[in-house]
């Protein structure tokens, strides 16, 4: 075990009056006690596992504030409580040896990334003697108190940005369900009953096959690499929440004949063939953006190509991630060797409402609104998280100083 994978601090950098020890020295990881499902009753306390509050007891095991460190599953992820609280048997809770601000312990041992101290070989887990001889940095208390104040302020902002994404998505996935079931809001007045369920009286009931301009299409799968040099090739890796991405890429080598039939262009769909996870299999993505160099994609896709006649650009790709229609889709999918497996021919033949082209063009106007909030919400994030660690690397190893 390296503990240097975590360390980040030397007592020759540390600013004058600055302490560099290892955590033993000042707090104590001490065992949660299991706590089932089925035992907890209701009531006000908060219950934490690994991945953080995991429900409610009427009782509590640790006084608050507390911090928590996944033991077991989530290898040290870092929790904080500021009530009183229950630790199950799958994290630690953090006993104070001395009058450290609790806050700034919480910052201290989140910013020395005790996820690296997996020390599991088959379910991840963390050991406390690895972790507590690992290094820390303790400003006198009152410095303390000023970091934390800071980068709680950070938190709470990376929190609220948080909270706006995830409200963003939720509006996402409540608007799909309205949209291509029920049309657009106040529009329509008459419906009718069909094969897959209340649509609008003027939309119809069409198989997939019926706006294809060509048939499904599988790539190919020769041996693959992380890095270059090799032609891209896209994967399972780059489906995520509707769309195709060229982030998670591998390389392969193919011939000239391969790369024409099989490359990738911009307004490509690719559905998801095959996953160990029934929620996964036919789960579909869009490349929005034209590949920098030639690429292809793998045979654990299907490139699907839209008539335009039928069905407007995105029409269709944001169609495919509304709950409704996904759930039908994946319930076609069969098992066998661990897997789910669509096949193309129920891609076909699957059916789905389909609105007169005018009322099509505004759903995908209504759509691309949302999907540029969401996208707003994200830069705003990752602006924030990147301050935050940059304020955890600077305030915690004393480079910049607050001063009250």
């Amino acid at each position: 075990m390296k503990l240097a994978a975590c360390q980040r601090f030397r007592p020759d950098e540390a600013p004058s009056g600055w302490k560099v020890e290892p955590l033993k020295n000042r707090l104590r990881l001490e065992y949660g006690t299991g706590l089932s499902e089925m035992e907890r009753m209701e009531g006000d306390f908060p219950v934490f596992g690994s991945n953080g509050q995991v429900g409610f007891h009427d009782a509590f095991l640790v006084e608050g504030p507390g911090i928590l460190v996944g033991r077991k599953g989530s290898v040290g992820e870092v929790h904080f409580s500021k009530e009183n609280f229950w630790p199950i048997d799958t994290v630690y809770y953090v006993r104070r040896l001395f009058e450290d601000n609790w806050s700034y312990l919480y910052h201290l041992l989140k910013f020395l990334n005790l996820e690296r101290l997996n020390a599991a070989t088959g379910v991840p887990g963390l050991t406390r003697r690895d972790a507590h001889f690992i290094l820390g940095a303790f400003p006198e208390p009152h410095e303390q108190q000023e970091i934390s104040g800071v980068l709680d302020v950070a938190e709470d902002y990376c929190g609220a940005a948080e909270r706006r994404l995830e409200t963003a998505r939720h509006f996402k996935r409540a608007l799909m369900q309205q949209l291509f079931t029920r049309g657009l809001p106040g529009r329509h007045a008459h419906f009718k009953e069909t094969t897959i369920g209340v649509i609008p009286e003027s939309w119809d009931v069409v198989s997939v096959w019926s706006v294809l301009n060509s048939p499904p299409f599988s790539g190919v799968s020769p041996q693959s690499r992380q890095e270059p040099p090799g032609t891209p090739i896209l994967n399972v890796e780059c489906i995520d929440d509707g769309e195709c991405t060229t982030t998670h890429v591998s390389y392969v080598d193919v011939d000239a004949p391969t790369l024409e039939e099989c490359r990738a262009k911009v307004g490509d769909f690719f559905v998801l063939r095959g996953n160990g996870n029934r929620e996964y299999v036919a789960s579909g993505g869009l490349l929005r953006e034209e590949p920098a160099t030639p690429t292809i994609f793998s045979d654990k896709l299907i490139r699907l190509r839209f008539n335009e006649s039928e069905v407007v650009d995105r029409f269709i790709p944001y169609m495919w991630q509304s709950y409704s229609f996904l759930r039908r889709l994946q319930s076609k999918a069969e098992s066998g060797s661990g897997l789910w497996m669509m096949s193309k021919r129920d891609i076909r033949r699957e059916l789905f409402a389909k609105p007169p082209l005018p009322e099509q063009r505004e759903i995908v106007a209504l759509m691309d609104a949302t999907i540029n909030r969401i996208t707003v919400c994200h830069g705003e994030l990752d602006a924030i998280d990147r301050l935050k660690r940059s304020l955890l690397q600077n305030l915690l190893t004393g480079k910049v100083r607050v001063r009250g």
